[in-house]
């Protein structure tokens, strides 16, 4: 369950969240899936982070099947140790080495959400998952998300109570 995840909301508004990455990933980018919103953000952020030495690939939903197949080769044999996805290309991923989920954008249904951290944590493993809260755009899923975090027994960040 969701109590196998660590779960870590930050509040990030959109031109804090790269550096906000970079500094998480500084620490540890092994097996990390990031869920961006759109295809452009998905190639842009994969571009950003191979320059700046974490070695990334991405799957979206205008790769090609056998682009998306050598993508998610790579990131399961660790030449690739960050996977950047939107969640339409996330569904039905069959990947069981996700230590870290980023929700660089939030998504917009708090079902999303739940997806996408449930990629981790598996296995008796205790999974991590991290989420950039950005007050301006994901105010319609903060109440869900405190009900989730409760539910969990996570820590509630302040910002999201008063949203």
């Amino acid at each position: 369950g969701h109590s196998d995840v660590k779960q870590t909301i930050y509040e990030v508004n959109k031109y804090a969240k790269r550096s906000k990455l970079i500094e998480i990933l500084s620490e540890q980018a092994d097996g990390t899936i990031v869920f961006v919103e759109t295809k452009r953000g998905a190639d842009f952020l994969a571009s950003f982070l191979s320059e700046k030495e974490f070695p990334t690939t991405s799957i979206h939903g205008d790769r090609l099947q056998s682009q998306r197949e050598q993508a998610l080769r790579d990131f399961k044999n660790g030449s690739m140790k960050v996977l950047i996805a939107t969640s339409v290309a996330s569904r039905g991923l069959d990947i069981k080495n996700i230590k870290h989920v980023i929700n660089y954008d939030m998504p917009s249904k708090i079902d999303d959400y739940v997806h996408r951290i449930g990629r981790t944590g598996r296995v008796g493993n205790n999974g991590r998952a991290t989420s950039f809260f950005d007050p301006e755009k994901d105010r319609a899923i903060a109440a869900d998300l405190v009900k989730i975090l409760e539910g969990s027994g996570q820590t509630v960040p302040d910002f999201l109570r008063t949203c």
